[in-house]
């Protein structure tokens, strides 16, 4: 019983002090900083309303995932040029990005950054529009997603520079 006494007289010490600045080992911490020398986890950014039309569920990104998939299937459908996505549905293209992302499973973008991240896509360096090789392993590379969705953003291919 007394231990545990002692113990929260020293929290209630430290709870104090953290309302002042206070000298650790001879540097003097600001309350702020505090959190960070206690180890304390800052919360997540705060759920916002799925971006679907009359959907109540809250996402940390733009779409829940039920609207994320049925959003992609819609962009798949009604946007997506008809003969880059017959490439996309072919057994050879099928093929090749699975022999890619056995060759090169780490992004190659975050590679040269110094990240190790795993990588989800194969992208076109050259795109097909402007003339790339569809099937040429030498105009492939593994990316993740971020990497990917950024590469896209640059060229504009899917937002069409928005």
């Amino acid at each position: 019983m007394k231990i545990l006494r002692e113990a929260s007289a020293a929290k209630r010490e430290d709870t104090l002090s953290a309302r002042n600045c206070i000298k650790k080992q001879g540097k003097l911490i600001f309350p702020f900083l505090l959190l960070f020398y206690r180890r304390i986890i800052m919360p997540k950014k705060p759920l916002k309303p799925c971006s679907y039309p009359g959907c109540p569920n809250l996402t940390e990104g733009r779409y829940c995932e039920e609207h994320k998939k049925l959003r992609e299937k819609q962009y798949n459908k009604y946007h997506r040029d008809k003969v880059v996505q017959s490439i996309y549905n072919s057994k050879e293209w099928k093929m090749l990005r699975r022999k890619k992302l056995e060759l090169n499973p780490e992004c190659e973008q975050c590679l040269r950054e110094d990240r190790i991240t795993r990588a989800t896509m194969v992208d076109h360096i050259v795109p097909i529009k402007k003339g790339g090789g569809v099937f040429s392993m030498s105009n492939l590379q593994s990316l993740c997603w971020n990497c990917h969705s950024r590469k896209s953003a640059k060229e504009g291919s899917r937002w069409k520079n928005i």
